[in-house]
């Protein structure tokens, strides 16, 4: 299972990070469709739950459509232009700052597409976090499943970059 681990910094804490960057729908909205230029993205659900005697957790489902260009020829072919894929998620605040945890299921092969990681947040110092991402992908096809892995984690790292860029210049702008 190839995977990829990312790390940007950003010039906030970590619940500003949280609270008005990562899970502030407005802020998804604005990026998905703007940014990356999605043609869909859609908050199906965020809710915090209570577990137990664990801390509450926010669950996350997002459901977005890449732009078509975005993906590589061979999974163009397989899934079709319009690929779609659904993002669960779960915050979890038991371990330090938190660790956001999720799985990315595609709507046409989601028996053959594996997309999934973690999220968390490293202190650097006042007003100063680095987020880390690791994330792996699994594309269980044969002949192509490995091209195919590879440019998804090209393009993870392309789409991470451009929000880190964007978040960055949000956090300017907001005085966050």
């Amino acid at each position: 299972m190839p995977e990829v681990t990312l790390c940007h910094e950003f010039s906030c804490d970590e619940q500003t990070f949280w609270s008005r960057l990562m899970f502030d729908p407005e802020f998804n909205q604005a990026f998905y469709l703007h940014v990356l230029k999605f043609p869909v993205y859609e908050l199906l659900e965020q809710k915090v739950t209570h577990s137990g005697i664990r801390n509450p957790e926010l669950r996350r489902r997002v459901s977005v459509n890449p732009p078509s260009e975005m993906l590589p020829e061979s999974l163009r072919d397989l899934v079709g232009a319009d690929f779609r894929y659904i993002e669960e998620g779960v915050f979890d605040r038991s371990e330090g700052d938190g660790v956001y945890s999720f799985r990315c299921v595609s709507i046409a092969q989601p028996e053959r597409i594996t997309n999934v990681g973690n999220i968390w947040l490293e202190k650097l110092g006042d007003k100063k976090v680095a987020r880390v991402a690791k994330v792996s992908v699994t594309v269980d096809i044969f002949m192509i499943g490995s091209f195919i892995e590879t440019a998804i984690l090209e393009d993870l790292q392309r789409a991470y970059d451009a929000a880190s860029a964007y978040m960055q210049r949000y956090i300017v702008e907001k005085g966050l």
